[in-house]
């Protein structure tokens, strides 16, 4: 029994390793990418920023759909059966080739169709081909998780980041339309999509692509409601932004705008969390269920105690923050950043309550249950725009929020029996930290914003080891994560020997 907890303690180390290069990797290509849209927007001015942004709207509407869904299916069913994840990967990549052929056509006929002026059909047609590269690119980011080599994602998508912004930066004055910036974008992906591929194969996993039209139509069925979901997702984040377009000011556009892309992009952190988890949890889903109960709980207590201290911060530091990013006139979006800083925690837990959904074959629920969030925020949002602006905006999408995730845990109940039992004591723990948290801020108010920050993070993690709100078994996995690994017989390993 010993052993096996220390084998599985080392397995959850490792897996903790790769998530945390994996993290890395993506805030480093999310920073890349701001870094990028900054330099882009000065330097190409309104005009041609504008079809920059509109054809990167469009053309990651299309390539979602190319997409399919196919990835988490990848990641599922390799984990479940590794000696067919070639034949999975092989047949992810024929659907999504085919995908892409027809996305194609679809924007051929609609750009013939409805006419669109030259300069904005040049540059529709590069950000279709970067945005269908990207999703390509993903393909090999499901094959890294299946294998428990995420710290490979982190590379890949570290490497994309840095070159999009190294050409931006250092092409300059020759950009001169948005096509020249997508140009760059084209090229830095189609560089992250030969590294990944070459990575894959030297982990000596090969696409097998003699599935045949069962498997096909077995990923196809099972990646539907995956690939509706990715699309209600997309228009679920925007909602808010189309309903202040259409009632109210663009003062309040911007406002909004801003403070939700700083909410937004602490999205990075579940992302990654709940990527990282799919393919443990969809390997427990198979056995015993107490095993999947209790991975599914150390994954909730995770994202809690990450949530409530990055809401806190943006609850009580939103007018500073504001102006510090984005620019004294923008200080009055603190309002909706409190309101929106409520929501974080809800959804963090939303991701992995997704997660938990697609690992248990239940991804039609996540579907459902994003319809429901799309026509409850929209009717919100028409009745609160017109009395609180884009405060209301904010209120409409936390609302939301709370019933997505209301409804998705709700829906995992149905497989995973009292996943969040036994949580109460810790929920205090991160909530009293989160209080001292918040007397330390409040005591100094005179100070600098980034010592606040440290100093709020560090009074917070010491007030949850204070109160001890991990016992042993769960701390175990974070100190062999710690540990220097003595070889590479980690779990990726493992999983490469099981796939060949």
């Amino acid at each position: 029994m010993l052993a096996e907890r220390r084998a599985g303690d080392a397995e959850a180390g490792s897996a903790a390793r790769h998530a945390g290069v994996a993290l890395v990797g993506n805030v480093l290509n999310q920073v890349c990418f701001l870094v990028a849209t900054v330099v882009i927007a000065r330097g190409l001015g309104p005009t041609q920023y504008a079809v920059y942004a509109s054809a990167m709207a469009l053309s990651i509407i299309l390539s979602t759909l190319a997409a399919g869904g196919l990835d988490v299916i990848l990641v599922r069913e390799a984990v479940r059966t590794r000696e067919q994840a070639a034949t999975y990967l092989g047949t992810a990549i024929a659907l999504k080739l085919a995908l892409t052929l027809v996305v194609l056509l679809g924007l051929a006929l609609y750009d013939g169709a409805i006419g669109v002026a030259p300069m904005a059909r040049r540059a529709l047609w590069v950000a279709m081909l970067a945005n269908l590269v990207r999703i390509h690119e993903r393909t090999w980011v499901a094959a890294f998780r299946a294998l428990g080599r995420m710290a490979l994602e982190g590379v890949v998508l570290g490497i994309q980041g840095g070159l999009f912004v190294l050409l931006v930066v250092g092409l300059g004055a020759r950009i001169t339309d948005a096509r020249g910036a997508l140009e760059a974008l084209l090229g830095s992906y189609l560089v992250s999509l030969t590294v990944g591929m070459a990575l894959i194969v030297r982990q000596g996993l090969r696409p097998r692509f003699g599935g045949g039209l069962p498997v096909a139509r077995f990923m196809a069925r099972e990646a539907l409601p995956v690939g509706v979901a990715a699309v209600l997702a997309y228009l679920y984040e925007r909602l808010p932004i189309l309903a202040l377009g259409l009632l109210s000011a663009p003062g309040d556009v911007a406002l909004f705008s801003s403070a939700f892309s700083i909410v937004r992009n602490l999205g990075v952190v579940p992302l990654v969390v709940a990527g990282a988890a799919l393919p443990v949890l969809s390997r427990l889903a198979v056995g015993p269920g107490e095993h999947l109960q209790r991975a599914y709980g150390s994954v909730w207590r995770l994202l809690f105690a990450l949530g409530v201290p990055l809401a806190v911060g943006c609850w009580f530091l939103a007018e500073p923050l504001m102006a510090v990013v984005f620019g004294p006139e923008y200080a009055g979006g603190y309002r909706v950043l409190r309101v929106l800083a409520t929501s974080v925690v809800f959804s963090f837990l939303a991701y992995l309550a997704k997660a938990g959904l697609e690992a248990t074959s239940a991804q039609a629920r996540w579907t459902v249950v994003l319809a429901v969030g799309v026509v409850l925020g929209a009717g919100l949002q028409m009745a609160l725009i017109p009395r609180l602006g884009h405060v209301g905006a904010g209120v409409a999408l936390v609302v939301a929020d709370v019933v997505v995730l209301g409804l998705a845990t709700r829906g995992l109940g149905r497989h995973i029996a009292r996943p969040l039992a036994g949580l109460g004591r810790f929920v205090a723990c991160c909530l009293l930290g989160g209080g001292a948290m918040v007397a330390l801020l409040v005591a100094l108010q005179t100070v600098a914003l980034l010592p606040r920050v440290l100093l709020g993070a560090a009074l917070y993690l010491g007030a949850l080891v204070a109160l001890r709100a991990w016992d042993a078994d769960e701390i175990a996995p974070l100190i062999a994560a710690l540990r220097r690994p003595g070889g590479r017989e980690g779990l990726g390993h493992e999983a490469q020997k099981e796939v060949v």
